[in-house]
């Protein structure tokens, strides 16, 4: 019964970090974009 517990946590603990790292991925594309859009609009 108590493995099964830590199999489901665990589980989850999975699921969180790939969320927490898709969630700064995110955001690391957001900063490129701006920047890219920042640079694009000083060479015109």
């Amino acid at each position: 019964m108590v493995s099964a517990c830590q199999v489901i946590l665990h589980k989850l603990e999975v699921v969180i970090n790939q969320c927490l790292y898709l969630v700064q991925l995110e955001q690391f594309v957001l900063l490129v974009i701006t920047a890219l859009m920042d640079f694009v609009f000083e060479m015109l």
